[in-house]
């Protein structure tokens, strides 16, 4: 297969996800126009931000094995259909909040399949026989720039033109419906790479039926990792934003945006660094904890001295944490998954990973009765506590050879 045809295989696929990621972070800098056209509590907002965690966790769970059954198209074509109807649900928003709910939990939904589904596919789809050039972590660093570029331009797209029109509320998600409708031309030009079964009641795939499965090794350390990739996000580009508008001149909409494009922005141009120098992933793993750690210290500062300069700084300092976690993660889960249960351990991930957008709704409500810099504070030493006791495994010791071969 030659390089230009590896590459139309994955193309495809890429702009799916990445569609369906626009679709849930699209909303993101918007939280400070629903405070300010309704006003909406600060806990309202911050519902409407943890929504998404109702769509995302069984969604995951759910798509993910139905995917590893049926195959990755038909189960992308349902990310991109429900993520288009994300989008009208939350045009319906400026008539009430419980429309506003209910599309977010369908971009929750939306996100949830393609998370799981799309960095299955890529990973399958940058390996033989369909990519032969491909280094053995670019399945991993194309399913995380999928879901960050898409996270970034949707964020960035729709503040923007809150910020500078007064159609903030239904234009943005009239742009993700064209492109949904974009992404759903392309599909069929990536091929499926799991054959549903053929025969009523057999299983699973017929391809891997005799292959035994990997015993996951990893879980533990993913349950108490995972989770702070998006705890991070949330409280820096979702919840910060909310707690510094008022200090913004006016331009709380446009500062939101910012924190977002530039936590995105680092996250997307750490990644391709990780693949390239990190020594192990599970190394990786604890670095991008360390740094997400310092990010939030600053953001506690940010909130503490209500310096919007500060914040930007924990927004960058935060994004690069949060790319170097999520390459490291994606690559573990990849190389402990067969092919039979790859989607459903990368929805294991993203369950856990996703979970931590309930941390905005927690922190606004314990600062009801704590100073809020303080809130953040407790949580950064959390965060640092557990990247200090990330412990090191037989396994980590016997994949340095060959991963350091690799990178």
């Amino acid at each position: 297969m030659s390089g230009s045809t590896a590459r139309r295989t994955w193309v495809a696929a890429f702009v799916a996800t990445f569609i369906c990621l626009w679709a849930g972070n699209q909303f993101t800098p918007l939280l400070l126009l629903y405070k300010q056209n309704h006003g909406y509590a600060d806990v309202t907002v911050s519902i409407f931000l943890g929504a998404y965690v109702v769509g995302l966790v069984p969604g995951l769970l759910f798509a993910a094995r139905l995917s590893d059954r049926y195959g990755r198209r038909p189960l992308m074509f349902v990310a991109l259909t429900t993520g288009l109807l994300a989008s009208v649900t939350l045009i319906m928003g400026m008539w009430g909040p419980l429309w506003v709910i209910v599309g977010r939990v369908l971009a929750g939904l939306s996100v949830a399949i393609a998370s799981a589904t799309g960095s299955s596919w890529l990973k399958e789809l940058s390996q033989p026989p369909f990519d032969t050039k491909a280094a053995p972590l670019e399945g991993a660093q194309r399913a995380s720039l999928a879901v960050t570029l898409g996270s970034l331009l949707g964020a960035g797209v729709a503040g923007t033109i809150a910020q500078v029109t007064s159609w903030g509320e239904w234009l943005p998600y009239s742009l993700h419906l064209t492109i949904s409708l974009l992404g759903l031309v392309l599909l069929p030009f990536s091929p499926d790479t799991v054959s549903p079964p053929r025969v009523h009641g057999q299983s699973e795939p017929r391809r891997n039926r005799d292959r035994p499965r990997a015993r996951d090794t990893t879980l533990g350390m993913r349950v108490l990792t995972a989770p702070w990739l998006f705890i991070a996000a949330s409280i820096i580009y979702g919840y910060l934003p909310v707690l510094l508008g008022p200090h913004t001149a006016g331009l709380g909409i446009a500062y939101a945006t910012l924190l977002s494009t530039v936590f995105l922005l680092a996250a997307a141009a750490t990644q391709p660094l990780v693949k390239r120098h990190l020594l192990l992933p599970r190394r990786g793993v604890r670095l991008g904890l360390l740094v997400m750690a310092a990010g939030l210290f600053l953001a506690a500062a940010a909130a503490g001295l209500s310096s919007v300069w500060i914040g930007v700084a924990s927004a960058a300092v935060s994004g690069v944490g949060f790319g170097i976690g999520l390459v490291s993660e994606l690559a573990i889960v990849q190389r402990s998954a067969d092919v039979g249960t790859l989607a459903a351990r990368t929805g294991v991930f993203y369950a856990l990973a996703f979970s931590g957008f309930i941390a905005p709704t927690i922190v606004a409500m314990i600062a009801r009765a704590v100073p809020v810099g303080i809130v953040i504070v407790s949580v950064a030493s959390v965060a640092l506590l557990t990247a200090l006791f990330i412990p090191r495994t037989r396994q980590d010791a016997a994949q340095v050879d060959s991963t350091s071969t690799l990178l």
